[in-house]
């Protein structure tokens, strides 16, 4: 039985934003308008981002990349970002350090919102949305828009200990139940309640990189997107330029690995 999706409790730790960056700007917002029909709002200046849109409902940012580099002092590649929320970026920032992570860059504070980025123990990068005028996206669990927010590690259990003291993490076990038998939790209940009856949606997951069918078995977070047909939204992305994996299913439906033609990866998630 399918299970219900995601809901918008952007309560802290629970994903509320992504971003898709890009040195190369017009190929991806090309690709995604074609593929997901999304819509990119010129940005309000010169250091803003873009707001990505699909029929009208606010799935995320687009942030051009071209003279910025990574951590490693590398040009900042194509890829998708995942923003947790906190209310408290200084103690989140603080409660890191203590767990050996961090931060990239002070925080940045400005009327959408504050932002740091943290590398958790199994080398993800995970970035961290205190916010203002930008609260989150939307998910009306229509195509195109979020579907899931998935950590993949090489380090499970000091990745998990890492969310659970930083982000409040309510990690529910659900081993055999998603991924095959690849180590697997929630940051909360599928049933929308803690044993007890503590409410707490269902919002992301944490897997066992190291038993994962996947190829690059590498740590990151990954968003997976809403399709009504995977195998047709494949075809369609591979017209476009893409390279898609195998698909498979999980209680959450059947999905599908994709990279765009600039390197950015998600995954298509369909019934």
């Amino acid at each position: 039985m399918k299970e219900l999706p995601i809901t918008a409790d952007f309560r802290p730790g629970a994903p509320c934003w992504l971003d898709l960056g890009s040195p190369d700007p017009d190929r991806p917002q090309d690709f995604y308008h074609r593929l997901f029909g999304w819509e990119f709002a010129a940005p309000a200046g010169p250091d803003e981002f873009s707001i990505i849109t699909s029929a009208g409902h606010t799935v995320g940012g687009f942030v051009d990349t071209r003279g910025m580099t990574d951590p490693a002092g590398q040009p900042w590649p194509s890829s998708f970002g995942v923003y947790l929320r906190s209310d408290d970026l200084g103690r989140t920032a603080e409660r890191g350090q203590s767990s050996g992570a961090q931060p990239h860059e002070a925080p940045s504070p400005g009327e959408t919102g504050a932002l740091i980025s943290v590398d958790d123990p199994g080398g993800a990068t995970v970035n961290v949305w205190q916010p203002g005028t930008i609260t989150g996206f939307d998910l009306p669990h229509t195509p195109g828009t979020p579907a899931w927010f998935e950590c993949r590690s090489t380090a499970f259990d000091a990745t998990a200990e890492f969310y659970r003291n930083v982000f409040d993490w309510a990690l529910v076990d659900r081993t055999g139940a998603v991924h095959g038998g690849a180590r697997y939790v929630t940051n909360g209940s599928p049933t929308g309640t803690l044993d007890g009856g503590t409410p707490c949606p269902v919002v992301c997951g944490l897997a066992d990189a190291a038993a994962m069918p996947d190829p690059e078995q590498s740590s990151r977070w990954l968003t997976y997107f809403h399709t009504p047909e995977v195998e047709t939204a494949c075809e369609a992305a591979e017209r476009l330029g893409a390279t898609t994996g195998a698909t498979g299913s999980t209680p959450f439906g059947t999905f599908a690995h994709v990279t765009d033609p600039c390197g950015a990866e998600f995954v298509l998630n369909g019934p």
